[in-house]
């Protein structure tokens, strides 16, 4: 489909839309990845027999400004015939910025560009703003990146990155929703298929549940922290110290939980 050499498409990520005839298919290539294939957007609508370019360095319906270019981690999301596409870069300079986030309200018939989200933190001398597509911002496109659009409107999208930001208008403005309970470094979205206001967020942080005004933290009973190190005191009383991996340290003193 993608790659003229038959070797491997890595997919980051898939999308399907069912239309009257049956669905439209959409699939982002990895641009880290990719071996001799062309990263990007494609789509069928035959059930992967055939598959078109939509939304690739050479191929991008009508896009104002050119197609993109840096292409490397791609996340997707959609709902009746919008569908949204959020690129990372290829690039690491340390870090890994986006390079667009793109519309399409005609099943990649046609795209435009919209607002990449960002965050800042005022602290001098340590400022930070995190996201976005400028190089020397906190970005990780290519391991924390999450998309997700609410099934009862598809102009309602939830972005995750370093942080997590949500848009009521498709991406052309957007609000920062990390201060509110969830933690950093976003890697799933889930809407409730029960009430379309309310979702679950899955993060370095575990798992956390919007219910509509606040985050639940659902980690109560997950035993899935990833302890860096270890401190065990020689003698009586049993305590043992430990360090996680970006979620603070906890102390063991011989009770069934830590504390």
């Amino acid at each position: 489909m993608v790659d003229p050499n038959n070797d491997p498409c890595p997919i980051d990520d898939i999308l399907v839309l069912p239309t009257a005839s049956g669905a439209d298919i959409f699939v982002a290539v990895d641009g880290f990845a990719a071996i001799s294939g062309v990263p990007g957007v494609y789509m069928s609508s035959d059930y992967g027999a055939n598959w078109s370019a939509v939304l690739t360095r050479g191929a991008c319906n009508g896009l104002t400004g050119g197609c993109p270019g840096s292409i490397g981690r791609i996340s997707l999301a959609g709902g009746g015939t919008t569908v949204y596409a959020m690129f990372g870069s290829a690039t690491l300079n340390p870090f890994n910025a986006y390079t667009g986030f793109y519309i399409s309200s005609n099943l990649g018939g046609s795209w435009s560009q919209q607002t990449v989200p960002s965050e800042s933190f005022i602290n001098p001398p340590n400022s930070v703003t995190i996201d976005g597509t400028l190089p020397s911002n906190d970005s990780q496109a290519f391991y924390d990146q999450a998309l997700a659009v609410s099934p009862s409107s598809a102009s309602t999208v939830l972005f995750g990155g370093v942080g997590l930001y949500q848009s009521a208008n498709g991406g052309s403005a957007w609000s920062f929703i990390g201060d509110q309970g969830v933690h950093a470094d976003q890697h799933a979205i889930a809407y409730d298929p029960f009430n379309s206001n309310n979702y679950w967020v899955g993060d370095d942080g575990g798992l956390f549940y919007w219910n509509g005004s606040s985050f639940t933290d659902l980690n109560g009973g997950l035993n899935s922290a990833q302890l860096y190190g270890v401190a065990i005191n020689s003698g009586p009383p049993v305590t043992v110290l430990g360090g996680f991996q970006d979620n603070g340290t906890e102390l063991y003193t011989g009770a069934p939980a830590w504390a």
